[in-house]
């Protein structure tokens, strides 16, 4: 596949920055399950590509998708996370989230099917592992208000799971923003 100079291409559905303009989530490109069309999601991935995204993150169970990305040139890791499972992977989505942003400094979307709590919940426990938020209530509160959705009981059990005492004291807030200067005019 590749992004012809008609496609103009589509944002994902429920795109919602989590670090600006570094890490995204959305729902799976082209749409989950019976809903999804190939069309949508040849679109969805030009826009990606087009908007500077270098990396993709899959935490769905099935390979779909994943071809797609690597023709467009795409970094594509699959970190395949059954429904209600995700607890038992924090650690591992941590270290391939820190190596695509924070070793490589690559623009990363990240995806499952949907927007769902678990999903939204990990974002949340990563923002804690970063230290960029404090403790779990402005964990939660802070990922609610990025991707206008409640969490639910599974969401904030994942971001229970993360200690803030050792997540502040690890990561210097730099290393996730690094210092940049303004383009003079």
């Amino acid at each position: 596949m590749e992004c012809v100079l008609a496609m103009i291409g589509l944002e994902p559905r429920s795109l919602s920055w989590i670090i600006p303009h570094r890490l995204a989530i959305a729902e799976r490109p082209g749409g989950a399950g019976r809903a999804h069309r190939r069309i949508r999601r040849e679109e969805e991935i030009c826009w990606l590509s087009k908007n500077g995204f270098e990396a993709i993150i899959s935490f769905r169970v099935s390979p779909h998708n994943l071809d797609a990305y690597e023709q467009l040139g795409l970094n594509v890791v699959h970190v395949p996370v059954g429904a209600g499972k995700a607890i038992r992977h924090l650690s591992v989505i941590f270290e391939v989230l820190d190596s695509l942003l924070r070793v490589q400094e690559k623009k990363t979307l990240a995806h499952c099917d949907d927007i769902d709590d678990q999903l939204v919940g990990m974002f949340g426990a990563y923002l804690l592992h970063l230290g960029l938020v404090e403790d779990h209530p402005q964990a939660v509160a802070t990922i609610e208000a990025l991707t206008y959705r409640p969490l639910g009981p599974e969401g904030r059990a994942l971001i229970q799971s993360v200690s803030p005492k050792a997540a502040v004291s690890r990561v210097p807030r730099e290393s996730v923003f690094p210092k940049t200067t303004p383009p003079q005019l």
